[in-house]
């Protein structure tokens, strides 16, 4: 059995999530199933698998858009040309859960996928013998089909990069051990210190010292008076 490949350039970059999935050598009309592939193209995975669910029970008519000659026209598709290929649609059913298995096995969001690409081939025909006693023969003939979804890639939020702490370099023995110069910075503060403070307290001792003064002189004053007054008695 010869298989071929995706009629489709199917892309190859990282930007896009692709499912595929085909079927070869299906006893099936390819006519039908080339119908049902149209009417699933270029819609969502939900809706697609909600359609074929219906028409694989017989529910929904499938619309013809070609090989539609002589075909009734429905009330459920408005007015348009339709039949219901069960049979056609059960096998696309199929098909497509597989190509969404393959998808989200990558990674995507079933939800987010679109049935991009849709088709339906015929395949070989065998040949059989011509019944006795009918006009025409049946012959048997195959046909493929394969699927395509597709959904974007969804872009990675970059984290921000949380500032790691710093570690602090325990100071060795040598670091620990304060130098020459560091000694000599730590010994002027303390001599600077020293000076302003003896100023003040030499303004300070003269202050006093001007009081006493002071009181001496008020004192002397009434001690001689306190002399005369006793001379004169």
């Amino acid at each position: 059995m010869m298989i071929m490949a995706y009629t489709m350039l199917i892309p190859k970059d990282d930007n896009y999530i692709v499912g595929k999935a085909r079927i070869e050598e299906v006893n099936a009309s390819f006519k039908d199933l080339g119908a049902v592939c149209d009417n699933i193209r270029y819609k969502k995975v939900e809706q697609a698998l909600e359609l074929l669910e219906k028409a694989a029970k017989g529910e929904l008519p499938i619309r013809y858009r070609k090989h539609n000659k002589k075909l009734a026209h429905r009330r459920e598709l408005q007015g348009q040309k339709g039949r219901y290929p069960r049979k056609a649609a059960a096998i696309v059913l199929a098909v497509l859960r597989n190509a969404v298995a393959n998808a989200t096995q990558q990674g995507a969001n079933e939800f987010d996928l679109v049935v991009k690409h849709a088709c339906a081939n015929k395949k070989r025909t065998y040949y059989r013998v011509q019944p006795k006693g009918r006009r025409g023969r049946h012959d048997y003939e195959l046909a493929r089909v394969e699927l395509v979804v597709m959904q974007r890639r969804p872009e990675e939020k970059k984290k921000e990069a949380k500032p790691k702490p710093t570690k602090t370099a325990k100071p060795t023995k040598e670091e620990a051990k304060p130098t020459k110069a560091e000694e000599k910075k730590k010994v002027e503060p303390e001599e600077t210190t020293k000076a302003v403070e003896q100023p003040k307290k030499s303004k300070e001792k003269a202050v006093e010292e001007k009081k006493a003064e002071r009181k001496e002189a008020k004192a002397k004053p009434a001690k001689k008076e306190a002399t005369n007054g006793q001379g004169d008695s």
